[in-house]
């Protein structure tokens, strides 16, 4: 009877000892209620560029439960708070990243940006982000052309312009990766741009200023334009000093020339926006004066400079262009540039003897 009791006392043991085990292991176990609970879809929208009245957003999408997404899409209102009244709404099918262009804006108007995603049961919305649309246009185009358009690898519009056979971009270039995705270095300083080795590109006045890249475009050096990766967009390409000759020539035959002595050369007037430029000591036929008959061709030139000694005088006032390097390494030995000089009416040249400058770039279709 002792025996048996012993057994029973110690079965009891046993099972005491193994309950709390497994106490203690559910105990080691246990998961925070966070955790239990799958993560849910982000939606968030970052402004690219605004116009007077048009603005491009990218709007990202952070799905890593996995949950079904059958819309994405944003509102856009004048009033603060307003995701559902008085709103522009617009909606895409599923990506996770989409790129939209929000057209027919009110000018000079601050706009509040919704961005959501939804699925059958549910709408997740992402941060208000707030723009405000411009006075006046960045670029002064003339209004009675007809422009096309053309997007690089960063995702960037630029309007083109057909003038005779050849379709030229309106702006200058702004891309900041090569045709093949690589990242082209920005280099702002000065001693570093002209001792550098490698491809390298900065933004206009060195500020950064998403406007004032808009407008003015970037600046390149040689070895950026001489790269075998490509700057241009496909099917476009960065124009032979020929190319440029032929815009000339074609302007010049067909009565775009408005000078003093009716000279067919001085086209410059004809390529340059009807804003921005400086008048040369009142001089009627220089860029600058009377802009109000520039940019017949719809060529839309702007005094964006060169990236060279920043105490030059003149540093603002003119515009130049690369032409393709190794054409005219071949036949100069030295890259050449074209530019439009503002105390002149003409489309100039000239070598880059030292290669230290950086100039802008304007593309023409393949």
């Amino acid at each position: 009877m002792r025996k048996n009791r012993i057994k029973f006392v110690a079965i009891n043991t046993y099972i005491s000892l193994c309950s709390l085990m497994f106490i203690v292991s559910c105990d080691s176990w246990k998961v925070s209620p966070d955790a239990l609970t799958p993560p849910i879809p982000s939606v968030s929208a970052k402004i690219i560029q605004v116009d007077v009245t048009s603005a491009r957003i990218e709007i990202n999408i952070e799905n890593k439960a996995g949950t079904e997404i059958t819309e994405i899409g944003f509102y856009l209102s004048s009033k603060p708070q307003s995701f559902y009244n008085d709103s522009i709404y617009l909606k895409y099918p599923f990506q996770k990243i989409i790129e939209i262009t929000a057209s027919n804006l009110r000018q000079d108007t601050i706009y509040y940006l919704t961005p959501y995603v939804k699925n059958h049961t549910k709408v997740y919305k992402g941060e208000i982000a707030t723009m405000r649309t411009s006075k006046t246009p960045l670029i002064p185009f003339n209004p009675n052309l007809t422009y096309g358009s053309v997007n690089d690898i960063d995702g960037n519009t630029y309007k083109t312009i057909q003038i005779g056979n050849q379709i030229w971009m309106a702006e200058n270039l702004r891309v900041t990766r090569f045709r093949n995705g690589d990242l082209i270095p920005t280099v702002s300083d000065y001693n570093l741009w002209i001792n550098s080795d490698s491809p390298a590109q900065c933004p206009y006045d060195y500020s950064g200023s998403k406007d004032t890249i808009s407008k003015y475009g970037r600046y390149y050096n040689w070895k950026a334009t001489a790269d075998s990766r490509g700057l241009a967009p496909n099917g476009w390409h960065i124009p032979m000093e020929y190319e440029w000759r032929e815009l000339q020539m074609y302007l010049s035959k067909n009565n775009y020339s408005i000078s003093k002595e009716n000279m067919s050369y001085e086209i410059g007037k004809s390529l340059a926006t009807t804003r921005g430029w400086e008048a040369y000591q009142a001089q009627y036929y220089t860029i600058g004066c009377e802009p109000q008959k520039n940019n017949k061709s719809g060529f839309t030139a702007l005094p964006s400079g060169k990236y060279e000694l920043q105490n030059s005088k003149r540093y603002y006032k003119d515009c130049y262009w690369w032409c393709d390097v190794w054409d005219t390494l071949m036949v100069y030995q030295n890259p050449s540039y074209m530019n439009i000089d503002y105390s002149t009416n003409q489309l100039g040249s000239g070598r880059e003897m030292i290669r230290t400058s950086g100039y802008c770039i304007r593309c023409v279709k393949d």
